[in-house]
Parts: structure tokens; sequence; C-alpha cells
């Protein structure tokens, strides 16, 4: 009736049915309903129907409408089937009113805006819940929405406690991730002229306020007396066994995959989308200012990312770095984005700008995960009372197992060395990989710098295996060395002449630690290198060839194992045997 009464003779549709409906809907959303949820469903689509009859035309009972309407969907918070088909009939309405009406809905915006980040309606089903955010970013002009989002998320922020339990917090990193999404899709549409009016200045300070999350959480829940390891489990949301690659476009940002569950990994990941999305609308001179603001916020009044970390011998808690380790993984994230959706400019502006912090934070890393392991590792003492003269020897995985210790104390080692190596991969990869023909010799400068600078400090990372499990069972330990030989083959790629040689000795070197873990991940370091890179790196074969003469001999058949791989790898690379230089 309403199908055929809104197209033929509108008046009374408006006049009776609407108003109908809304005062239904009310009554359900206040609790004061006489009859089942099936009658607000069904008030719930005679709206959709009149609203798809009727368009702007339903715009003068837009006040009648919406008010009952985001009450229901907002009230229908608990469980139970009743509750969620009442709040999916109630989004499914809101989403034809906002397709419709979305330019004239300015009072009701905010609103909106809440009803969509809310953890209350995570029962809901999801991708409904995305379908309006989604409605909300095509219909809306963005001179009306960004401003809007930009207050909502100022607001959430203000709302953060200062000290609380960590899962706490994952309601508030939850509405600045959804906040997040809104500016990606935002940015991702809009014009260089749009994001020029609105003033790139303030986009830029709510991107930098939007990516503090993370460690405004950190800091409040271990302010809160809360252990150092729920900050990775509970506030980061850490999964080692997720590749760590930037969103590379607005499509794949799915709230089921990113906006389900309050993490600050995903913070940084959708708002490194909606920066990288704002920054390609800018010249190339905005951009260095605004990566000058985000490395100028996070070195937190330190002459580099994590500088005081970086040379700290003792002392000074590992509470107290919470929000310094991080704005590091914050503002590496925002970068790695940024690299990644815009390769051409990191040899002319992020390695630049950002290879000094990228050393600091590498040299932090493995400061703080060999502290981590001297408090933590067990005494002479202790390892003698594991095996007494009477028993069986122990193995030599037994006699390793106590020293692992790093597997159950990452933070913040883990999440900052695999952010910075993320981006120094992902940067060195697109500056090396895309340019034309001879690189200039700005670039070419920029590229030996940065190789000059971080080759030392990623080489030396290998030194925390000696207190990781090996990679095969343990998803930390298996993620760190991936990051870790990922960054070598970056840096002896960027490298040239006479460095190569220096970068593939400098690997083998960590060949004759004692530890077993340690030579070989030096081993698999140096067999990727040659596997990808092949004869660029031919200079370094005779290092090569006198360290490998001494590993066959190596006490640990693993190590002999992965040392006759590497000269297989070696050999189909040059096409040529090396059995007889190994024998000399």
């Amino acid at each position: 009736l309403c199908r055929f009464g809104a197209r033929s003779s509108p008046k009374p549709v408006l006049k009776f049915c609407v108003p109908a409906a809304a005062e239904c809907l009310a009554g359900f959303a206040a609790g004061s309903a006489t009859t089942g949820a099936g009658v607000a469903v069904a008030c719930c689509q005679t709206l959709r129907i009149i609203v798809g009859q009727l368009g702007r035309g339903l715009l003068e009972k837009l006040a009648t409408i919406l008010p009952p309407l985001l009450d229901l969907a907002g009230a229908s918070g608990g469980r139970g089937r009743d509750a969620e088909e009442l709040g999916g009939a109630a989004l499914e309405s809101l989403r034809a009113l906002v397709r419709a009406v979305g330019p004239f809905i300015s009072p009701y915006l905010q609103k909106l805006l809440t009803l969509t980040v809310e953890d209350a309606l995570a029962h809901l089903r999801l991708a409904l819940v995305e379908g309006l955010a989604r409605d909300l970013v095509a219909s809306v002009p963005p001179r009306l929405l960004l401003p809007a989002v930009q207050a909502g998320a100022s607001a959430a922020l203000q709302a953060f406690p200062a000290s609380a339990a960590c899962a706490e917090y994952g309601s508030h990193l939850l509405r600045l991730q959804r906040f997040a999404s809104y500016e990606a899709w935002i940015f991702s549409e809009a014009t260089p002229e749009f994001v020029a009016s609105s003033g790139d200045a303030a986009a830029m300070a709510g991107i930098l306020a939007l990516i503090s999350g993370g460690s405004r959480a950190a800091v409040g829940a271990l302010g809160a007396g809360g252990a150092l390891e729920d900050v990775p489990s509970v506030v980061l949301r850490r999964d080692p066994t997720r590749p760590s690659a930037p969103l590379e476009s607005a499509e794949r940002l799915v709230w089921d995959a990113f906006c389900a569950e309050g993490s600050a990994l995903h913070l940084n990941e959708v708002t490194a989308l909606a920066f990288s999305s704002f920054a390609l609308r800018l010249d190339i001179g905005a951009v260095r200012s605004h990566v000058e603001k985000a490395m100028s916020w996070a070195r937190c009044s330190q002459p580099a990312l994590l500088a005081e970390q970086s040379t700290r011998r003792a002392g000074g808690g590992l509470r107290g770095d919470a929000e310094a380790a991080g704005r590091s993984i914050a503002v590496c994230s925002l970068l790695h984005g940024l690299a990644a959706a815009a390769p051409g400019i990191s040899e002319e502006l992020l390695l630049p700008l950002a290879c000094k912090d990228l050393a600091s934070v590498l040299l932090a890393s493995r400061r703080c995960a060999l502290r981590l392991a001297a408090l933590h590792r067990p005494g002479a003492a202790a390892l003698r009372k594991r095996k007494r003269p009477s028993e069986a020897p122990l193995s030599a995985a037994a006699l390793r197992a106590p020293m692992e210790v790093l597997m159950d104390h990452s933070w913040w080692w883990f999440d900052t060395a695999g952010a910075a190596l993320g981006f120094l991969t992902s940067a060195l990869r697109s500056a090396t990989g895309t340019a034309a023909g001879e690189p200039s010799d700005a670039s070419a400068k920029a590229l030996e710098q940065t190789v000059d600078v971080v080759s030392d400090a990623c080489v030396d990372l290998i030194d925390v295996c000696e207190f990781l499990p090996p990679p095969e069972g343990s998803p930390i330990a298996g993620a760190a060395q991936e990051a870790i030989h990922g960054a070598l083959v970056a840096v002896a790629s960027a490298a040239e002449g006479p460095k190569v040689k220096q970068i593939l000795s400098a690997v083998l070197s960590k060949t004759r630690s004692e530890d077993v873990e340690v030579r070989l991940s030096a081993i698999r370091g140096c067999q990727l290198i040659w596997s990808e890179l092949g004869a660029q790196v031919v200079s370094g074969l005779s290092d090569v060839v006198m360290y490998a003469s001494e590993l066959l001999e190596d006490e640990d058949a693993r190590v002999e194992e992965a040392v006759r791989r590497l000269i297989k790898t070696i050999e189909e690379c040059t096409g040529e045997s090396l059995q007889e230089a190994l024998k000399r």
C-alpha cells in the first residue's frame, strides 16, 4: 500500500503512515511497546519502502523518522534473535535514509557516526554496520563529513582513561580504528582541491591524534600496574603469524579484518592508509613537511627515535618506555604505508629523513631484547642443577631451552624492530626496484647513506636469536628472523661495490657465535641474500667459501645441513662448483 500510495498520492503517506511507523519504533526503543518485535521490523520495512519511493520528498519528515530509528538501533544492544533482528532492520532503514538524503543529514551526523563506532553494536552483523559507514562516506559531502569525523575522534580520545586495565582500552581503540577508517575512505576519494581547501595542517593533526591511541593505551595500562606481556597480547593484539604488510587500498579495508576488535596495531595500519591517501593528494613539499611533523612527534623530544633507549646501559624501567616505543611503532607504520603507496619518494624523501631514526630504533630494540634476556635467563648454578651426575646426558635442545627467555618477554623490542625493519625493507626495495636506468646522484647518495647507517644495526639484530627457540616451532622467532633476513636482503641490494662484501662478511661473522641458533640464522640470511641477488653479491664469494669450509665441521648437524644448502644456492647462482675451493 505504501509503495503504491507514496508514488500516486504521497500526502496521506506522509501525514499518516510515517508518523505511525515512527511512533511504533519510538515505543520499542523506549521499552514501552505492547506488541511483538515483528511489528517494529515491519515498520522499518515500511519506512524503507517509503524512502525508496519518495527519496528527498521525505525531507519534511526527517525529524520524525530519524530519532526513533537511531534510538532503536542504539537500544538494540542486547543479545537474542529479536534484538538482532530489530537492530538489523533499523540499520537497513538508516542506510536507505542516508543514501536518499545524505547531503541534508547534518543535524544527525554525529549521532550516526557514534552509532557506527560504538562497541555495543559488535554483536550485530558487522558488515551491516560497515555498510552504514560506507553509505555515509558515499552520500554525505566530505566538507560536512570530515569535520564531523575529526570532532568524533577528538571526543573519543578525550574519553581515553589515563590509567586502566589493559582490557578496558579495547573499546576505546576500536572507536579510533573506525574513525580512522572513515578518514581513509574519505581521503581515498578526495580531490587535491578538497584536501587543500579543508586545511591539510588540521588533517595532519587529526591523523597524529588518531595514531597516538596505541601509545596512550600502553602507557595507561602499564601505569595501572598491568603486566608488560599483556600489552602485546591485549593492547597491540599482536599476531606474529600475520604478514606485516600495509593496507594497499581503501577497498581492502573491511571492518571484519581491521575494526572488529580493539587493536593498536590495526589502528596503526588503518591510520597509515588514511595518511598515505591524504599525502598522495599533496605536493612533495607539503608531504615533506607532514613527514617531518610525524617524526618530530614520535621522537618525544629526543634527537632520534628511541635515542635514549639505544644508548641506555642500565637503569630506567621498561614501563617508562611505553610512550616512546608506541610512537616509534606508529610512525614506522605511517612511513611504511606511504613507502608502499608512493614508491618513488622513498629515496628522495623518506630514507634521508628517517635512516638515522631507523638505526636508533634497531639499536634500541636489540639492547632491550638483550637486557630482558639478562634479567630472565637462569644463572649458571640453575643450569648445573638441571642435571645430576647420575642422570643421563641432556640433549643440546634441552640444555638450550632455559635460555629461550625472549619468547615470553617480547615487549617492546619485537614490535619496534618489526615496524622499523618492515618500513626499511619496503623503502629500500621500492627505491632499488622502481628506478629506471641509472639513479640520480641524489638518489644514489641517499641509498648509500642509508646502507652505511643501518647495515650494522640490521646485522647485529641476529644476536637476539640466542635467546629465542628455533623458528620452525615459534611464531615470534620465525617472524623476527623473517623480518631481519628481509631487511638484510634489501640492504645488500641497495649496496654498491665493496659495501656488498662488507655486509656479507658482517653476516657471516655471526656464524662464529657459540649459540647454534645465531649461527643458523646467519647462514640462512646469507643464503637468502644469494638466492635473491645472485651475481650482484659475487664479490663476497671468497669470504663465503672461507666461512663455509669452517662450518662444514660444525658439531651441530643442522648447521652443516644449512651450509650445504647455502653452497648449493651459490653454485646455482654462479654456475660453478665450489667443491675444490672448499677443500683448500
